[in-house]
């Protein structure tokens, strides 16, 4: 589910949000471009953050959680069977000792067979997300292959499918004929593997997506080994070993014949890649087959990436920054080009990297955008004085409000300093923070300004 919007306030305001920004006059070039597309990649764009996230949120948790209370539900099956029917014959802190009737050790030997079973089950819980993992992704690559259909309809006027006159009288009309042509080609899509789905798109938009991409051969080892999950039980193929030889993946230390494990550090290394790689994948199809639709596409970039800023993911976040900044050859307009660059130091700050942050902004020239920026530049440096000086203009521009101030992640680290905190009371007549409140960011159902500005 897309996230609700908060506010629209100035120009500013509306480049940073598209989907805010969309209710604008056509131009005549506009008309070429289909109805509806930009929000189709916006959707798309949507759903396949929320589907990650649930890896990213709930799979740690269930992984840490379910074997304790796996353990914990059985042990406690078995030993109130004991208690009941056995016969305490010694006790210390270490053990007890139960004598049990012969009569009985069929339920018990059936009790402790089920904690074993499910014991081992607990343990492939992690193969069982990443073969998830996989699906979701496959879901999310057939839904692109639709968006792009849907976006150049002209790719199945050429196409050299065709319909019985009996499939014709079935489906009724020219919408439901095409949409049963769509149907048709992302499943034989689909069936293809991984590199001649994506060679589809290459071939189709004349784009180049594997080579040189450096995510490229960690999504196929990925794919190979769920492969290896759901075929032998984890265990090393020569097919895995070719794979690893063709696609340039790390396989130096596997040989044939040894078994694949998927730990937690492994999972959520393919959580990040899915989704590092899924928007990128995005942008780079928007960009090619919507060109007048750069503003938008630019925009929900960064959108992407201000949620993964308040969702604490900050190397991801900044990854898909700098993609934006510096591999994408068009950033939109000026503003949203420094909405980015804002972006991408503060993440690369949150993530531990100060120093490096300051070097970004550093790059830029400030001194012609208005204080909403600088005082947004001025807290990712840790400029305290500087940004305290700048609140009252901001806030009585109307440019940041007190929701803002609490809730952007740009923010965080003044939220701590009392000098900020006074400032904030004084111009708005109310404490920055509550007695519950923490400095840190959480991920709320809202859509501040796309930069976190």
């Amino acid at each position: 589910m897309l996230p609700k919007s908060c506010r629209v306030g100035s120009d500013m305001n509306q480049l940073a949000n598209p989907r805010k920004a969309k209710a604008k006059a056509k131009t005549p070039e506009s008309l070429d471009q289909p109805r509806g597309a930009d929000d189709n990649f916006t959707q798309l764009a949507g759903d396949l953050v929320s589907a990650n996230a649930k890896f990213y949120r709930g799979a740690p948790i269930i992984l840490l959680v379910a074997p304790i209370v796996a353990y914990q539900e059985l042990d406690a099956k078995v030993r109130e069977y004991v208690k009941v029917w056995g016969k305490l014959t010694d006790k210390s802190q270490e053990h007890e000792l139960y004598e049990i009737p012969n009569s009985q050790l069929v339920e018990i030997h059936r009790r402790i067979s089920m904690y074993r079973s499910v014991a081992e089950g607990v343990l492939d819980l992690a193969p069982m997300f990443l073969v998830a993992l996989v699906a979701s992704y496959e879901t999310f690559f057939g839904n692109l292959i639709r968006v792009i259909l849907l976006a150049r309809p002209e790719i199945i006027s050429s196409s050299d499918r065709n319909l019985s006159f009996r499939d014709l009288v079935e489906v009724g009309s020219i919408e439901s004929a095409r949409e049963r042509i769509i149907e048709r080609e992302i499943d034989e899509v689909m069936r293809s593997s991984l590199s001649d789905q994506h060679g589809w798109i290459e071939q189709k938009l004349v784009l180049k997506i594997k080579d040189g991409n450096v995510l490229w051969p960690g999504l196929v080892e990925m794919l190979e080994r769920r492969n290896l999950i759901t075929h032998t039980d984890g265990v090393v193929s020569s097919q895995y070993l070719q794979a690893a030889k063709k696609f340039g993946f790390e396989a130096a230390d596997v040989k044939l014949g040894d078994r694949l494990d998927v730990q937690g550090a492994y999972l959520r290394e393919k959580i990040d890649l899915v989704l590092e790689f899924g928007i990128k994948l995005i942008q780079v199809v928007w960009r090619k087959i919507l060109p007048l639709q750069l503003d938008s596409a630019v925009g929900d970039l960064n959108h992407v990436a201000y949620e993964l800023i308040v969702d604490r993911r900050f190397k991801l976040a900044a990854n898909l920054l700098k993609f934006g900044l510096d591999e994408m050859k068009k950033h939109g307009t000026e503003a949203a080009r420094k909405q980015m660059v804002v972006n991408y130091a503060n993440a690369v700050k949150m993530g531990g990297d100060k120093e490096a942050a300051v070097k970004i902004l550093d790059k830029e020239d400030w001194t012609a955008t208005n204080d909403k920026y600088r005082i947004c530049v001025h807290s990712v440096r840790d400029e305290v004085s500087d940004a305290v000086k700048l609140m009252k203009s901001v806030a009585d521009a109307g440019l940041i409000d007190a929701s803002e101030f609490r809730q952007w992640p740009v923010f965080e680290t003044m939220r701590a300093e009392s000098s900020f905190a006074a400032e904030f009371e004084k111009v708005f007549g109310e404490k920055l923070l509550g007695e519950s409140d923490s400095v840190g960011t959480e991920a709320v159902d809202i859509e501040p300004v796309a930069t976190g500005m």
